[in-house]
């Protein structure tokens, strides 16, 4: 299964978003700084999650060759990257 925790403005971790699937990649492409999120596996229709500036929502599904052409980032790196923000 896979959660994702978004830090409040009270500086506490809420629950975004969880269900089972394969650790999400990150497009480059998203919203307010926030990569899209795409949860899913080969052979699949993949959702894409996006940031409606409260927290992640369903944004679309796009078919396995889309996934394939887009460009992305792990999460362990996106996970570095917002780490290494923090002050």
């Amino acid at each position: 299964s896979v959660c994702l925790f978004i830090k409040a403005a009270s500086g506490k971790y809420k629950m975004n978003l969880g269900f089972p699937s394969t650790v999400p990649d990150a497009l480059t492409a998203g919203k307010a700084g926030y990569p899209d999120l795409v949860m899913g596996g080969p052979g699949f229709e993949f959702p894409v999650w996006r940031w409606n500036g409260r927290e992640y929502a369903y944004h679309r599904k796009i078919t396995d060759a889309q996934y394939s052409k887009s460009a992305k980032t792990s999460i362990e790196d996106l996970s570095k990257a917002y780490q290494a923000g923090i002050k």
